[in-house]
């Protein structure tokens, strides 16, 4: 009785109490420590879920932001206008009176107003 004893007091109390009901109830050590590993499992499991449907979240997230960022359909435009500008610009450099001077008959007058037709035409291809 006296190692006994002493080895009662080295334990917790609370473990010796648990496992004194434990025995009481008809239940084991084993099944005692079955039901420690489930429980822990289960809260492991309930983190891991936790931590998933945050990152889940988090990655939602940053597909949104980078759908408000980026606005694809912005751009083009942007691009278009500039390249439009560029256009403009490069007409006012060399204008019609020039390409008649060289290479075309003086004396035709529908001839720059065609060619004016088919320089608004390319801008109006470059805008669509």
């Amino acid at each position: 009785k006296k190692k006994n004893k002493e080895h009662l007091r080295k334990q917790d109390h609370g473990a010796v109490l648990a496992a004194k009901i434990i025995t009481k109830q008809g239940g084991d050590r084993a099944s005692a420590e079955n039901k420690k590993l489930a429980k822990q499992y289960r809260k492991q499991e309930e983190k891991s879920a936790a931590i998933a449907a945050q990152r889940l979240e988090e990655r939602e997230q940053k597909q949104l932001a980078a759908l408000r960022e980026v606005k694809p359909y912005d751009r083009v435009q942007e691009r278009a206008l500039e390249l439009l500008q560029e256009y403009r610009d490069q007409c006012e450099e060399h204008p019609v009176t020039d390409l008649i001077s060289n290479n075309l008959d003086k004396n035709d007058a529908t001839m720059p107003s065609q060619i004016v037709e088919c320089r608004q035409m390319q801008s109006d291809e470059i805008m669509a």
